[in-house]
């Protein structure tokens, strides 16, 4: 979900270029990545290793074949 907006913020971006819309993609994008630690850190400390077995194994946004994107 987390991906899909920040997907969709570049789509206004794109159709529509101007300093609102990259004001509103960088902001957004901060805010997404920020939300994210935030709720990575609370299952962390709610599921202990296994969440963080969970997480070495899987990247935090995108995998394409060996590579992980995990930013």
């Amino acid at each position: 979900m987390m991906l899909g907006v920040i997907v969709a913020q570049l789509g206004l971006f794109l159709a529509l270029p101007t300093i609102f819309t990259s004001v509103c993609l960088a902001v957004g994008i901060w805010a997404v990545n920020a939300q994210t630690r935030v709720e990575e850190r609370a299952l962390r400390d709610r599921f202990g290793a296994k969440y963080q077995d969970y997480e070495e194994r899987t990247p935090r946004w995108l995998r394409f074949g060996w590579r992980s994107i995990g930013l």
